[in-house]
């Protein structure tokens, strides 16, 4: 009977899509791949920090399981709202004194508390304002964290992970700033000490830190001192453009390309950042740049030799195979199918179900370069239903494209593991040789929720 399901609406070559939105919005399906991080994993990167959602207990049943699975229960609480507490007026009171409550109630008091209001909140105009003045007011001691668990506004406003970002960034005290420094922040991943941007900064002796560095709370506030911050998340941009913005310094989003040109340009724009004098005169500021520009040229001269070199090499390895990859394994899809086509690599299915803004370019080559390139929804509801038979000769990169293609033979990462640029690149294609050696069933790997998530006490 499932062969007689038809694809429309959740399967669209590239040629045939429509940007940014190939997929129709609608009743969606929620597959059992939870490898990719939530706000309860996010959350609990603040160390100290407790988290208190105030919501129905319908939907508190998945923000409990996971601070349960991730051992860190005791850094949990919840607030179950009733019928009549959301429909009797007085939303604002039972929230504050809910969360008053287990405050009051817990053995040790926590150095800041993560407040998550919900959808309800904002369908009866309940004041936030007034609830976090409140909250502040009776615990002058504790810094509150601004969060939000609203699923139903995600797709027309800040999503609840952009908020969260923002939040985790604004308990941060300001510092004066330490010369040539450069704290990252809103990653979900750590930075690997190889990557390009860590190197080069390196190279001229400057500082690299990233929150996931703090290991007590104080430590966590002390991040304030950058002289330059950055994020690899597009979660996080909105956030890292406002605190560096509140400070007065340069805020970055380097998002993690796959594409030669923008890799380039992305370390030029930090280098520049982190040192170009600002109170120098033009003709020295020119100097610099000259200097940064051919450092970068030069550094990308022998990556991309190298990496040529071992991608020809997987591409012979890969002959007969097609390759699949979805926006959980990396969090620019056609970027990086753009990439691997360029490498001689067959890629023929992306499985995403939006496309950023940041990745036009890569859609626009991907139409005029592999125009027969299959875009699938993973939360279309047809995506529940339609036919998956395993078929030979599929690696896959990413969890939702092992889980959708049923290939043993599959990359498990998200976020493209925490990697950037040329060195990102080098990093993933000794996994997809990995890969090729190491069959698992995906069904038992890729159902266990926040992949590398690092236990904060």
């Amino acid at each position: 009977m499932l062969r007689s399901v038809s694809p429309q609406g959740a399967v669209i070559k590239i040629k045939d899509a429509a940007f940014p939105k190939p997929f129709l919005n609608q009743l969606e399906y929620n597959c059992p791949v939870h490898e990719h991080w939530n706000i309860v994993h996010t959350g609990m990167l603040v160390p100290e920090a407790h988290q208190i959602y105030v919501c129905a207990e319908n939907c508190l049943r998945g923000v409990a399981m996971t601070a349960a699975e991730m051992g860190l229960a005791h850094r949990y609480s919840s607030v179950a709202l009733s019928q009549s507490d959301v429909t009797g007026g007085e939303l604002e009171k039972v929230t504050i004194e809910g969360v008053s409550e287990v405050i009051r109630k817990l053995p040790k008091r926590p150095r800041a508390v993560e407040v998550f209001l919900v959808c309800v909140h904002d369908f009866v105009g309940a004041d936030e304002r007034l609830i976090y003045r409140e909250l502040e007011r009776r615990f002058p001691d504790i810094d509150f964290l601004r969060c939000w668990m609203d699923p139903i506004r995600q797709k027309i406003h800040l999503t609840p992970e952009q908020k969260e970002r923002k939040s985790m960034m604004s308990v941060i005290v300001p510092r004066p700033a330490v010369p040539c420094s450069v704290i990252a922040l809103g990653d979900d991943l750590p930075l690997a000490a190889t990557s390009d941007i860590r190197v080069l900064l390196a190279s001229h002796g400057a500082s690299f830190r990233q929150w996931q560095d703090a290991q007590d709370y104080d430590a966590y506030r002390s991040l304030g001192d950058g002289a330059v911050y950055i994020t690899r998340s597009a979660f996080a941009e909105y956030g890292i453009k406002a605190w560096s913005k509140a400070l007065g310094r340069p805020g970055l989003y380097l998002p993690p390309s796959a594409t030669f040109e923008e890799i380039n340009a992305l370390l030029t724009e930090l280098l520049e950042a982190v040192f170009v004098a600002h109170d120098a005169s033009e003709g020295e500021q020119a100097a610099e740049r000259a200097a940064i520009g051919a450092e970068v040229r030069a550094f990308a001269a022998e990556k991309q030799a190298q990496i040529k070199r071992i991608f020809g090499a997987l591409a012979e390895q890969l002959a007969g195979w097609r390759v699949a990859v979805d926006y959980v394994g990396h969090p620019r899809p056609l970027g990086l199918a753009r990439f691997l086509i360029s490498q001689g690599i067959d890629v023929r299915d992306v499985y995403f179900d939006i496309i950023y803004t940041e990745e036009k370019e890569d859609f626009q080559w991907l139409v005029s370069h592999a125009p027969e390139l299959t875009l699938h929804s993973t939360n279309h509801i047809k995506a529940q239903v339609l036919p998956r038979e395993r078929a030979p000769g599929v690696l896959a990169i990413g969890p939702k494209s092992a889980y959708f293609e049923d290939t043993p033979y599959f990359v498990n990462q998200i976020e493209n593991d925490g990697n950037w640029g040329y060195d990102g690149l080098l990093r993933l294609a000794d996994r997809m040789m990995q890969a090729l050696e190491a069959a698992r069933e995906p069904r038992e790997v890729v159902q266990k929720k926040g992949l590398g998530m690092v236990t904060v006490l």
